[in-house]
């Protein structure tokens, strides 16, 4: 696979490193787009082989790539789209993972014979440990919509979904760490509240989350014979315990529904997020 990456930010490089860690693709195979002169000078140094650019190259140049991997901020999508278009040949696909931005509006930027790939994958991709969900255009081929998954999987897990699916998986995974990083805000508080240092709390509370998420991972509802997120809560509940004890707290705040409606405020907000619709309207 040959492929150009466009946005060498934090994104941009966790995917170039699990693409490359994976040998998905060769460092000679990869052309990085990034206008900023620092960054271009530390890929390069830390991605021996790789090649980078400030810009798209010719038309010529581009044809001979697989795939454009899209991994700019939301502001430079426009940009980077209309550069696309003159540069850019159809016959390569388009892989984009900015948030609310849908097939249809990226095939009116660049016309409708362009193949897109329009995914979310979240910031557990910097580490390693991402997941990702993606959807295609009726003109991608099962080749090269294999070859896009193959991208994805570089990060971490991946699923097919349908489009429409796509804002509700960027309100649960996509903000999802945000989620648990408040989670573990109030942790350590209440840890410092009962006594315990900040090194203490520093310990205790990622790893209880590392090994939670581990056994949702490795021995949950998706293992064979695991166990679901709510059969793991009854096992470690033990009646009169101070687990359960907490729990009913928790209930009595009605955090489950907290936690939903926070979801679904998420989900709303992401079929609003379009900066190719604002940037249309405008025009």
């Amino acid at each position: 696979m040959r492929l150009i990456l466009a946005g060498g930010g934090k994104m941009g490089e966790a995917f170039l490193a699990g693409l490359l860690r994976s040998r998905t693709v060769e460092p000679e195979a990869v052309l990085v787009v990034e206008v900023d002169p620092a960054r271009r000078t530390y890929l390069n140094r830390t991605f021996s082989g790789i090649q980078t650019a400030d810009n798209l190259p010719e038309r010529k140049i581009c044809a001979d790539f697989d795939l454009l991997l899209v991994a700019v901020k939301p502001a430079d999508l426009p940009e980077i789209l209309d550069s696309a278009r003159v540069r850019v040949p159809p016959s390569v696909v388009i892989l984009s993972i900015a948030a609310g931005v849908t097939i249809s509006s990226i095939k009116r930027r660049l016309g409708k014979d362009y193949k897109i790939v329009r995914a979310m994958p979240n910031l557990g991709a910097t580490v390693g440990a991402g997941v990702s969900a993606y959807a295609v255009d009726e003109h991608v081929s099962e080749e090269e919509k294999a070859k896009a998954r193959q991208v994805l999987e570089a990060i971490g897990p991946t699923i097919d979904v349908p489009e429409n699916k796509l804002d509700a998986v960027t309100a649960l995974s996509g903000s999802g760490p945000a989620y648990v990083f408040l989670l573990a805000e109030a942790m350590e508080s209440a840890g410092k509240k009962l006594g315990l240092s900040r090194e203490e709390t520093a310990v205790l509370v990622p790893h209880t989350l590392l090994g939670a998420g581990l056994l949702l991972v490795e021995r949950g509802s998706s293992a064979p014979g695991g166990r679901s997120a709510r059969e793991w809560r009854e096992a470690v509940t033990s009646k009169g315990g101070t687990t359960e004890a907490a729990l009913e707290v928790l209930r009595n705040r009605n955090f489950v529904e907290a936690v939903e409606e926070a979801i679904e405020a998420a989900a709303k907000r992401a079929a609003h997020l379009d900066p190719l619709a604002s940037s249309e309207a405008k025009n």
